[in-house]
């Protein structure tokens, strides 16, 4: 097998006042930065309130915008549900598949990422499930566990050659990614020693290879 053409990148986002305002109140450290309004509904899912946004429709509109379909892990479903609408208001087609999902609509809306009827599908799943031909993978969350991050990749890679995959990691800046680094890249690589794992995008941004 190989790995060929593939690039992507660590995106860090600033933290906005009413981020920096619950995280000094609140110990949901990861759904302040990616969803506040879920602590507070009083506070608007926007850009100026969630950066990580900024970064998300830069990236849409620049490195994702030939993209025909594109898989975000998105780990908690309130941010979910909040990113569908938002996205929906830039007018970006897309589903969410989740655990609340009815067996009834999961295969019908695997089946439309499939066939391009929607740009973009929010998920947690990371394994199990083949979503089709999708080259692009963005993680609006981080999972602590890097195992279960090349999981989710894994939904983008399929066959047994990777070619031309693109995975970007958005990131707040402060105590995020003090977690990414101090954490998550501290376990890649022990990951990485233990298991030989290579032919991964993920792995190869978390240990902070260049582009492969």
């Amino acid at each position: 097998a190989k790995m060929d053409e593939c690039k992507g990148g660590i995106i860090y986002s600033p933290l906005s006042k009413v981020q920096k305002y619950w995280l000094s109140r609140s110990s949901l450290n990861r759904v302040v930065y990616d969803c506040p309004n879920h602590i507070d509904p009083r506070i608007d899912f926007i850009e100026e309130n969630v950066p990580k946004l900024t970064s998300l429709r830069e990236l849409l509109e620049n490195e994702c915008k030939d993209a025909d379909s594109v898989l975000i892990f998105v780990h908690f479903k309130e941010a979910q549900y909040s990113l569908s609408t938002w996205l929906k208001q830039h007018g970006y087609s897309n589903r969410v598949l989740n655990g609340e999902t009815k067996n009834a609509d999961r295969a019908e809306i695997i089946e439309g990422f499939k066939q391009k009827k929607y740009k973009i599908l929010l998920t947690n799943v990371q394994k199990g499930l083949n979503f089709g031909d999708c080259n692009y993978c963005i993680f609006y969350s981080f999972d602590p566990n890097p195992s279960k991050m090349i999981q989710f990749e894994g939904r983008t890679t399929r066959s047994f050659d990777i070619i031309g995959k693109t995975v970007y990691v958005l990131c707040s800046l402060g105590r995020e990614k003090k977690a990414l680094d101090d954490v998550v890249k501290q376990r890649a690589k022990a990951t990485a020693d233990m298991t030989n794992t290579d032919l991964s995008v993920i792995m190869d941004l978390l240990l902070g290879k260049d582009e492969t």
